[in-house]
């Protein structure tokens, strides 16, 4: 299995895999709970027409979790997916550290082909900001696909405004009175 990732200023991901017959959970619930580890916070999840995704957090990094149906795409496998993570004065929250890549895999579920993708960043965090989570995924049929650019019809391209995270959510384990 090949992993290719490229990295653009919001964080745009480029993944051309190779499918592995794996099974997978059926509901976001257990996926979330199947990628996820008991000192990691979760911030939000949300299931969008049968993908998923999830941010939990973990110290000063976060886990960024996503589950795209490639099932239309199973002769490339090529998307791109970039998550957005900015304050409420629209400014990055992303430090300038490589994300860390914990899963890249492709499963299949019933009929269905998923790309599954965990890694964590690292993110700047003063104290009392909000933390607005947005990811856009573009899925491409042919091995070029550009972020700037759109080669084909069959190409999908969509933004899932994920969730806004407290000040609460963002503090540290154990520095907010309760």
């Amino acid at each position: 299995m090949k992993i290719t990732q490229s990295r653009i200023a919001v964080a745009w991901v480029l993944c051309a895999l190779g499918c592995s017959p794996l099974k997978a959970g059926n509901a976001i619930d257990d996926w979330v709970a199947q990628n996820t580890d008991k000192n990691e916070k979760l911030l939000c999840k949300r299931e969008v027409g049968g993908e998923y995704f999830f941010l939990t957090r973990a110290g000063d990094k976060v886990k960024l979790g996503s589950r795209l149906d490639m099932t239309e795409y199973t002769q490339t496998h090529v998307f791109l997916i970039g998550w957005v993570l900015r304050n409420e004065k629209n400014d990055s929250l992303v430090a300038k550290v490589r994300p860390t890549p914990i899963k890249s895999d492709y499963v299949r579920s019933g009929g269905k082909v998923f790309a599954e993708s965990i890694e964590y960043q690292t993110l700047r965090l003063p104290a009392s900001e909000t933390m607005s989570v947005t990811v856009e995924v573009k899925k491409c049929p042919t091995s070029e696909c550009d972020r700037q650019e759109t080669r084909s019809k069959e190409e999908k391209q969509y933004t899932i405004e994920l969730c806004k995270v407290s000040p609460e959510g963002l503090a540290p384990k154990g520095s907010v009175k309760q």
